[in-house]
Parts: structure tokens; sequence; C-alpha cells
């Protein structure tokens, strides 16, 4: 496979098609070894961009070192899932707070999220298998809740919240146990979305302590 990118940001767009192409769809599994080479001679460009791409993914712990060994797919326990959880619903919910303080749900971008929601209702109902169904609508499901983030302004908490949706991802793919109800959990994000609209905390809150209790039920 050919990978056509200028050099610019070149290491980005490789860590991008790890995480798209090798991690989130299964092809590569739980502790399974990563090398450069290999996915340098797959995208057809030498293996520097990848050196760089491969420190991006062990930062953002998708990738672990093991000395002597290379790069190794994270093994996550249940217990580092539950803090994963923990933690995603302390930082989302309070950006929660921030939209509703701030008054940044406009009109127009209640629309938007809302036509995004309606494309994870779409995956919901498509005969795609289940492995592929939960693969779909992750991917579709984290751009809602980067429209509920982006609404804060928050620049450092999305971050942080994207790498945590990120290590979730994987971790839900590596064992469909984690997997939610994907068709409560999508109706949830109308009632969070409405919420926040609403200026009612407690309840976007509630909703979302729903959508987490899909994954980890019992946790908060």
């Amino acid at each position: 496979m050919q990978f056509d990118l200028e050099q610019e940001n070149l290491s980005t767009k490789v860590a991008e098609y790890i995480k798209e192409y090798l991690l989130f769809s299964g092809r590569f599994g739980n502790g399974q070894k990563v090398t450069e080479h290999e996915v340098a001679r797959a995208l057809g460009i030498s293996r520097s961009p990848v050196r760089e791409a491969f420190k991006d993914l062990h930062n953002e712990g998708l990738l672990e070192f093991r000395p002597r060994k290379g790069s190794f797919v994270v093994q996550l326990s249940d217990q580092d899932v539950k803090e994963l959880y923990l933690l995603r619903f302390w930082i989302e919910s309070r950006l929660y707070e921030v939209v509703i303080q701030r008054k940044t749900l406009t009109q127009e971008k209640y629309d938007e999220i809302l036509e995004l929601i309606k494309e994870t209702e779409k995956v919901v109902d498509s005969d795609l298998d289940r492995h592929k169904k939960t693969l779909e609508y992750s991917r579709c499901a984290i751009k809602v809740h980067r429209g509920f983030w982006s609404l804060s302004g928050m620049k450092w908490a999305i971050e942080a919240l994207t790498r945590l949706h990120n290590q979730m991802r994987l971790a839900m793919i590596q064992d469909l146990d984690y997997a939610p109800d994907l068709r409560k959990n999508a109706l949830l994000h109308y009632e969070i979305l409405d919420a926040l609209k609403n200026g009612e905390f407690e309840e976007a809150e509630k909703a979302l302590r729903e959508d987490m209790g899909l994954y980890m039920n019992g946790l908060l």
C-alpha cells in the first residue's frame, strides 16, 4: 500500500494510519507486536516518520515499548479500563458544566451535533455484524462527543479526553464485552444534547453517567 502524502506532518498521518487501520480495526490484537519496518513497508515510506509516529503512540498509551523486544499493542486490564472511564466521566461532565455556564450551544451547533447522532443511529440499524458495527459505531460516536467537547473551548481538556477515548476504544475493540448496548448509547446522546440546550447540567451529567455505565456497570 502506498501512502501518498507530503513530508510535512507525515508522522502525524502515519500515527493516524496505525490507529485507524491497524489498532482500531482489530487487525492487530491485544499484546501483538508492531514493527516500524512492517508499517514503513506497507505505506511505502522511510522508517523515520514511522519512528516518530511510534513515539506519539507510546505517549498516547496505545503502544508499549518492551526493552530488547520492541513495540506492542497495549494490554489493558479491567482495572485500567475502569480508571479510564472514570477519568473520562470526571473531565467530560465538567466540560458540560462549562458549556451550560457559557451558553455556547447555538442552534447551528445543536443541528450539527444532531446530524452526527443520527449517523450513529444509522450504524445501529445497519446489517453489519457485531464486530464491524462496533468498530463503525465507535468511529461515529467519537464525532458526537467531540462535538460536545468542542463547545467548551478548553483545548487541553479536549486533548486529554481524545486520548482517553482512544484508549477506551482500543479496549472495546480488543474485548467486545466492553461494548455497550449501541441503541441505548445512541439515544443517550440525544438526552445529553437536549440537556445542554436547556441548561440542565444535572440531566446532562445523569445521561453521561448512564452512558458510561453501559460500558462499566456499577463503576459510577
